[in-house]
C-alpha cells in the first residue's frame, strides 16, 4: 500500500490513507464470453454426488472457483467426441482404485498403465456413463499440449471416509456440453433457499413523476398530486407493487397468487388463496446485485470537496475480491473475471456453503 496525504486546502485535513490502485490494470482470469452460461450451469447449487465404489460411499462435488496449485497426475479424457483433461492427486488415484489390489503401487507405474487402471477400476460407472452420452469415454496417458480449446475449467473434490481429495477438469466446448447434460440428467441442482434474505417492503400512499426541474421547484407549502388505484395504499417490494393494502390498521386486500404481476388496480379481492407453488412467481422478482470492492465513509462537507482527481482511502483487499450485496446486505463473495471484453463476478461464496 502506499500512503498518500491529501490535499491540506481539503477540508478534512491533512491525513493519511490506506490507498489501493483502482485504476491500475488488472491481470484477471479470463473467459470467453459464450462459456459464461455453461460455466454457470456447472456451477449451480448440488448436494454432493453419492455413489458406490467397491462397497464404499463416495461423494463428489463441484468445488467453488478456487486458485488452486496444479496436480501431479494428468490423464487425457474423450467424452464420445468432446476433449477433456483431467489432473488429480496420487491419493485420489488410490482413493478411486482401493477396491482393486495392489491400488497404491499405481503411484509407481507409468501414466498409460495408471490410465487403463483407473479406467478398469470405474468401468461399471464408465458404462452406465457412456449409455446416457451415447458414445465412448476414454482415459488416455497425457499426449504433449492439450488437443482441444480449453472453454471450460472446474474444481471437483472427492470425498471418502479418510479424507478429501482434488481435482481437476479442463473440457472443450464438446465436452463441456455433454458432460452438462449428464448432470442435468443424473445430478440435478438443488436452488438454495433465500428466506433468510431480507427485503425492504414499504407502504405507498401514492406515486406522481416529476422532472428534475419540478423536483428542484418544490418549496415547503407546495402541493403534489398522487396518483393511486382504487383509492388505497399500495405494497411495495424492490420498487414494484405487489398488493393493494386498505383499512385501519392495514390489512392485505390482493390475493397472494396476483402478487407479482404489478396488475393495478385489482377490485376482486374475494379470490380463493393461491396454491404455495403460485407463489415461487416471486422468484423470478428482479433484485440489483451490487459486486463491491470496497468501502469509505466521508461527511457530507467531505464529499462536497471532491474533484476530478481526488484520491479515495477505499478500504479493499489487495486482490480483485468482491463482496456481493443486496439491499445492502452481504449476500456472498466472488472474484472479478473478464468475460470477452466485458467485466464479471465469479461467485467464490453464498449462503451455506462450508
Amino acid at each position: 500500500m502506499t500512503q498518500l496525504p491529501i490535499s491540506s486546502s481539503s477540508t478534512t485535513d491533512a491525513r493519511t490513507a490506506d490507498v489501493a490502485t483502482l485504476s491500475a490494470p488488472r491481470n484477471l482470469p479470463r473467459w470467453a464470453a459464450h462459456a459464461a452460461a455453461l460455466l454457470n450451469a456447472f456451477h449451480r447449487h448440488r448436494r454432493p454426488l453419492a455413489f458406490e465404489l467397491g462397497g464404499r460411499t463416495l461423494e463428489l462435488s463441484i468445488a467453488p472457483a478456487t486458485n488452486t496449485p496444479a496436480l501431479p497426475l494428468t490423464y487425457d479424457l474423450r467424452l464420445a467426441g468432446g476433449i477433456a483433461r483431467l489432473s488429480m492427486e496420487g491419493a485420489a488415484l488410490v482413493a478411486l482404485s482401493a477396491h482393486l489390489p495392489d491400488a497404491t503401487s499405481l503411484l509407481d507405474a507409468d501414466r498409460s498403465l495408471q490410465a487403463l487402471w483407473l479406467e478398469f477400476a470405474l468401468i461399471e460407472r464408465i458404462e452406465a456413463l457412456e449409455n446416457h452420452l451415447g458414445g465412448p469415454i476414454r482415459l488416455h496417458a497425457l499426449r504433449g499440449v492439450f488437443a482441444g480449446n480449453i472453454d471450460l475449467r472446474l474444481s471437483l473434490q472427492l470425498h471418502d471416509a479418510e479424507r478429501l481429495h482434488h481435482l481437476h477438469l479442463e473440457l472443450d466446448h464438446e465436452a463441456a456440453t455433454r458432460l452438462l447434460a449428464l448432470i442435468a440428467h443424473g445430478w440435478p441442482s438443488s436452488p438454495r433457499s433465500a428466506h433468510r434474505l431480507a427485503m425492504a417492503l414499504s407502504l405507498s400512499a401514492g406515486h406522481q413523476r416529476l422532472s428534475i426541474e419540478e423536483l428542484a421547484s418544490l418549496r415547503p407549502g407546495d402541493v403534489v398530486m398522487l396518483e393511486r388505484d382504487n383509492d388505497e395504499e399500495t405494497l411495495e417490494l424492490a420498487g414494484r407493487p405487489i398488493a393493494q393494502v386498505g383499512g385501519t390498521p392495514p390489512r392485505l386486500l390482493t390475493p397472494r397468487h396476483r402478487w407479482t404481476h404489478g396488475e393495478t388496480p385489482m377490485t376482486d379481492h374475494r379470490t380463493a388463496p393461491a396454491a404455495p407453488d403460485e407463489l415461487d412467481d416471486l422468484d423470478q422478482l428482479p433484485l440489483r446485485l451490487v459486486a463491491e470492492l470496497g468501502h469509505f465513509e466521508l461527511t457530507l462537507g467531505e464529499l462536497r470537496e471532491l474533484g476530478e482527481g481526488s484520491v479515495l482511502p477505499v478500504e479493499r483487499p489487495l486482490d480483485d475480491s468482491v463482496l456481493l450485496r443486496i439491499n445492502g446486505k452481504r449476500v456472498g463473495s466472488g472474484r472479478l473475471v473478464q468475460l470477452g471484453e466485458k467485466l464479471g463476478v465469479q461467485i467464490t461464496r453464498m449462503p451455506g456453503d462450508e
